[in-house]
């Protein structure tokens, strides 16, 4: 049975249109990607090697709180979430798991809450008990230009950022900041090689 050549050509340039649009659509994504991307960066408090500005706010308990990174551990790992945010939940395993290994001597913990609703009922929840958690006063929010939670960001000696990590962490966002809290070791006089 022959196929006749009107058929034949329709499928060639149905094949051949249907490739030019598969390009222009793979285009069009990277274009949208590259996007959201710059939009993603915009909304970004933090770059690397910047300084993070001290601020006030409130404890759990009412009590004002101020927040400067020049005195206490060298390094602060800030939490920025909210009790409405569900993807401050899933981001909450990987909080334990980063809380559980870090070393509370040199690493201070801060969970800075930018919704409404707080109770100690859900912080006792988290098990937070080793961290402070406040409420920023506005003008905090704003210095801080904190948009959308969850966000994860180490700070380190005199406040300059070395770390920002924005939405849901993964496993390999975990591993980095684990190594990036963890303290430097210096060896001990036993340690150290024999000139």
């Amino acid at each position: 049975m022959r196929v006749p050549k009107v058929v034949v050509a329709v499928f060639v340039i149905l094949g051949i249109s249907l490739i030019v649009l598969n390009l222009a659509l793979v285009r069009q994504d990277r274009v949208l990607a590259n996007r959201a991307r710059g939009y993603e960066l915009n909304l970004q408090p933090f770059q690397i090697s910047d300084y993070a500005p001290p601020f006030s706010g409130t404890s759990l308990s009412g009590e004002r709180v101020f927040l400067n990174y020049q005195s206490g551990p060298s390094t602060t790992l800030l939490f920025v979430f909210s009790p409405t945010c569900p993807e401050c939940t899933v981001n909450w395993s990987y909080w334990e798991q980063i809380l559980k290994r870090r070393d509370p001597v040199h690493t201070r913990l801060l969970a800075l809450n930018l919704g409404p609703g707080l109770s100690t009922n859900y912080v006792t929840q988290l098990d937070l008990s080793n961290t402070e958690v406040f409420t920023p006063e506005s003008h905090g929010v704003y210095r801080y230009l904190f948009r959308y939670t969850p966000q994860t960001v180490l700070i380190g000696t005199g406040g300059k950022v070395e770390g920002a990590w924005f939405g849901v962490l993964h496993p390999a966002d975990v591993k980095q900041i684990e190594e990036q809290t963890e303290p430097t070791h210096v060896p001990s006089p036993s340690e150290r090689p024999a000139s």
